[in-house]
């Protein structure tokens, strides 16, 4: 039983896994830093405080914070939403969301330095309700879990068959 917990476990992160990199796959590969004019650079070059420039239907290059501008934002690829967000100066952005309407000036921040270890990370880990939850199968815990857990797994799926939908 619980191996097959930590088999379902693994697959779960190795599906996040994938998302997160067809995620960064939707990023630009360039951005319009305002530097001395406008410079279209590579994103691997922009540094945290640099401001990027947005054109309406472009898709932000970096998370950051709005300095300028007003527009709504299709944040779909994070949320599922389908309605997009409203921002204005001093909202927070996400990279590889969609800028809708209007023309925005962000200034680039590091969203990743917030995550300093891998259980940190909100892709790899255990969430704030479960911290704990690893140490608690033991002893008796674990000696009724093995006993009666095929009953539950047995009802479980009486209750999906047979009931009524």
């Amino acid at each position: 039983m619980i191996t097959l917990g930590k088999y379902l476990e693994a697959v779960a992160r190795g599906r996040t896994s994938e998302a997160i990199v067809k995620l960064m796959g939707l990023q630009p590969k360039t951005a319009r830093v305002i530097r001395k004019g406008k410079e279209e650079l590579p994103v691997k070059l922009v540094v945290v405080g640099d401001v990027i420039a947005v054109r309406p239907g472009k898709r932000i290059p970096v998370d950051g914070v709005i300095l300028e501008g007003y527009s709504s934002v299709d944040e779909s690829v994070l949320t599922g939403e389908s309605i997009p967000v409203e921002k204005k100066a001093g909202s927070e952005v996400v990279g590889a969301t969609i800028n809708k309407t209007g023309g925005l000036q962000v200034s680039s921040h590091e969203r990743r330095a917030r995550y300093r270890s891998g259980t940190d990370h909100p892709a790899g880990g255990t969430g704030p309700g479960f911290k704990g939850a690893d140490s608690e199968i033991s002893g008796p815990n674990c000696r009724n879990l093995c006993a009666h857990g095929h009953w539950y797994c047995l009802a479980h799926f009486c209750d999906l068959v047979f009931s009524p939908r």
